[in-house]
């Protein structure tokens, strides 16, 4: 899901590099252009100024189907701390399928659903945080989100348990996200097994 940065990612998504780039070259020449007296500089560090805020400006302005798609898995990942049935409707398409680490599906959407329901009600999910996520969008309508949930538990010693998963977005056609595959990849830095969560 490594990708290397594009146009979109550096305009959209992720401008601070491109703007901070832009305004140390603001800097340097507004510099030069005072202490060897040349006013075109001047215009130069300007434009570069203005520039930077343009890139700044524009990126909070636009969000791209990369922007949802991430939004969305923290969206999915909070649903469970107090579980939100709702958003997990919203967000989860009806024939979803839980996935063991192998790729070998562990559990259909409505078995999901129950066993969801049942291990947070029986382990006490109490918060969630979402870490080192990374997604990838194509221009077919797919998606996938990697990333490290930390989550604390009623039941047990209090510490974070660290897991790691893998979404597959679809976008229908009207242009809605929707889960269409769950891939379960670490439970404490080892591979989980089927039925842990009972």
């Amino acid at each position: 899901m490594s990708e290397s940065p594009t146009l979109t990612n550096l305009f959209l998504e992720e401008p601070l590099m491109l703007s901070l780039a832009l305004l140390g070259v603001a800097i340097v020449l507004g510099f030069v252009a005072r202490q060897r007296n040349r006013p075109r500089l001047l215009v130069g560090a300007g434009i570069a100024l203005v520039l930077a805020g343009g890139v700044w400006v524009l990126a909070t302005a636009v969000t791209t189907d990369r922007d949802r798609v991430m939004q969305h898995t923290r969206d999915l990942v909070f649903a469970t701390a107090p579980l939100d049935t709702d958003v997990l409707d919203t967000l989860i398409d009806p024939n979803a399928t839980l996935r063991g680490p192998d790729g070998s599906i562990w559990l259909e959407h409505d078995p999901f659903r129950l066993a969801l329901a049942l291990a947070v009600r029986q382990w006490g999910v109490e918060t969630q945080a979402v870490r080192k996520m990374q997604a990838g969008v194509d221009d077919r309508g797919n998606a996938a989100t990697r990333f490290e949930a930390r989550t604390t538990f009623s039941q047990g010693t209090g510490l974070p348990v660290r897991t790691v998963w893998q979404l597959q977005w679809r976008q229908d056609p009207a242009g809605n996200w929707r889960v269409i595959d769950i891939q379960w990849l670490e439970f404490q830095d080892r591979e989980p097994s089927e039925g842990m969560w009972r």
